[in-house]
């Protein structure tokens, strides 16, 4: 019985929501990890802005989809 509840819990959908947030932040990592290291040279202040601009973007998404993880556990019978 406990595994049926753990598929019913982990659908493909859920799956891919949890491995989607995870490649996001990920990403967003791997981005500015560059910036954020002080022995690196400092980086053309454009490019910096860019790489900014675009970790907020993919953050924002990142947020929007734990949202929608813990809608969906919410939304869970209890048991």
């Amino acid at each position: 019985m406990p595994e049926q509840t753990g598929q019913k819990l982990w659908s493909p959908i859920d799956r891919r929501l949890v491995t989607s947030l995870i490649d996001k932040i990920v990403a967003v990592q791997l981005d500015l990890r560059p910036l954020c290291n002080s022995a690196s040279p400092p980086a053309d202040p454009e490019r910096v802005e860019t790489t900014i601009a675009a970790a907020c973007d993919i953050l924002q998404s990142a947020i929007e989809d734990l949202r929608n993880i813990i809608q969906r556990l919410e939304d869970l019978p209890s048991g």
